[in-house]
């Protein structure tokens, strides 16, 4: 019932000629989208959905490996597409995938390599970033799901001493759990 699938549905139908009695999967037409997309947007589309939530355009085509004007491209074409949604076209403004059956279409796409090396670059934008907003969290779960236990483990306890100092202790105690 949500419109994006419909649409998504009858344009895959419509595009590959399918009879009508055709049963077609969500998941399927979605692919079939992501893969005629350009590289540089594919990439983008990759580390949206790899960082699970709403980063910063900023971090997210850095993580992608875009120019700034790749960036206002990418995001303008992932957003007409119903692949994306944004909060603006600043580069501070906040970037998700459209909806999270976009983000599972993607994350089905990516094999176990692809996937650890994405989160590594989504770790290391978001550690050059450093945006406390939403820098300790996302960084050591990215930095754990690519395999890099060391540094996940520094930023953890950092991000632990930080919320100990403003008496949040309950995330102090998970982040010195990590």
């Amino acid at each position: 019932g949500h419109p994006l699938f419909l649409h998504e549905l009858v344009r895959h139908a419509t595009v590959m000629g399918a009879p009508a009695q055709t049963r077609v999967r969500l998941e399927d037409a979605l692919r079939v989208r992501i893969r005629c997309l350009d590289d540089p947007a594919r990439r983008l589309l990759e580390i949206l959905a790899i960082a699970g939530a709403r980063v910063t355009q900023t971090v997210a085509a850095a993580a992608a490996d875009l120019s700034s004007s790749d960036r206002v491209r990418c995001m303008s074409l992932l957003r007409v597409a119903m692949l994306a949604q944004t909060a603006g076209s600043r580069a501070a403004d906040l970037v998700d995938t459209y909806h999270d059956r976009v983000r599972e279409a993607v994350l089905g796409m990516l094999d176990g390599p692809r996937r650890t090396a994405l989160h590594l670059r989504l770790a290391d934008a978001l550690e050059a970033a450093d945006d406390l907003r939403q820098v300790p969290r996302m960084l050591v779960h990215h930095l754990r799901a690519a395999g890099e236990w060391e540094r996940a483990a520094l930023h953890a306890e950092r991000a632990a001493r930080r919320a100990s100092e403003i008496l949040a202790f309950d995330q102090a105690g998970e982040f010195f759990r990590a």
